[in-house]
């Protein structure tokens, strides 16, 4: 199973929503694989950059960086990592350490 295009709306710098959402989604994907037996492969955001909907134009925020738009005689885009961007950092920085440790673990146990 790969997770894709998981996330929700949040027009706040702080991300509470959306680092809510990634958080209950991750405990869930790890409870599903235990109590089921699933095999997931992976889980992608949506989005890492804000984008343009067609609906509401530039309103909706669903990226993991914020879309600063700098007008002038050169309009320029820029990106700013938002809370969620930094606690899903973090997150997946825990769970490749988790990794590591379990399969070193597991090499040593085959060598004996």
């Amino acid at each position: 199973i790969m997770i894709s295009e998981n996330g929700t709306c949040d027009s706040t710098f702080s991300s509470f929503l959306q680092k809510f959402i990634i958080d209950a989604h991750f405990k869930g994907m790890k409870k599903a694989e235990k109590d089921f037996n699933l095999d997931i492969i992976g889980y992608s955001v949506w989005t890492l950059m804000d984008n343009f909907e067609w609906d509401d134009g530039y309103g909706p925020q669903f990226g993991l960086y914020q879309r600063i738009i700098e007008s002038g005689e050169k309009p320029t885009v820029k990106g700013k990592l938002k809370q969620s961007g930094l606690f899903y950092k973090k997150l997946i920085e825990t769970i490749k350490k988790t990794e590591i440790t379990i399969k070193k673990k597991h090499n040593k146990n085959n060598m004996l």
